[in-house]
């Protein structure tokens, strides 16, 4: 109510309660309330924050979430876009497109982590599943970058699902890609 009576004293309210909320590990409301107090950078530290300990706890379908959440606030900071846009807008959109790469990356890593954890516990994985961890296991191959190893990401596992789902597809070249990558 205060804030609604005063709107210029937003910043006063609403940073002292998001930092409560912080505290309590109440994140997502935090995040919010860092927004309402106009004050976006807070709000992008606690994503990240959330992403890090996502990625420590093997949480990777979470991690792809909080990192396109990362990608669409910072799609959200940019001001112009074009030839007139300013250096902080250029680092804004490459940010995204950074973001946007890993949500993408740790998803499908998502797949190809639980067809491990299935293999480990002996379940048989249904056939679309299978289908879908080794596409994203090619989809990781593809478009992981030799110099920069992902938080989490581990190769061997990305090698093992492609080349044993590859010779059971019959992929043969595939596999045999992967074979040689382990």
């Amino acid at each position: 109510m205060l804030a609604k009576q005063n709107p210029e004293m937003e910043t006063m309210i609403y940073l002292p309660y998001a930092d409560w909320l912080s505290a309590k590990d109440r994140f997502d409301e935090a995040q919010e309330a860092y927004k309402k107090a106009g004050r976006p950078d807070l709000s992008l530290r606690i994503i990240e924050f959330l992403t890090h300990n996502a990625i420590t706890e093997k949480r990777y379908q979470d991690a792809a979430q909080y990192y396109w959440l990362l990608s669409t606030e910072s799609l959200r900071l940019c001001t112009t876009m074009g030839s007139k846009a300013t250096k902080e807008d250029k680092k804004h959109l490459l940010n995204f497109q950074e973001y946007l790469s890993l949500a993408e990356m740790y998803q499908a890593y998502h797949l190809v982590n639980r067809y491990i954890d299935e293999q480990g516990r002996e379940i048989i994985p249904t056939p679309l599943f299978c289908e879908s961890a080794f596409n994203a296991a090619r989809f990781l191959a593809n478009n992981l970058k030799k110099d920069k190893q992902l938080t989490g990401i581990n190769l061997v596992h990305i090698y093992f699902t492609l080349s044993k789902l590859g010779y059971q597809f019959e992929a043969f070249k595939t596999a045999r890609f992967g074979f040689e990558k382990l």
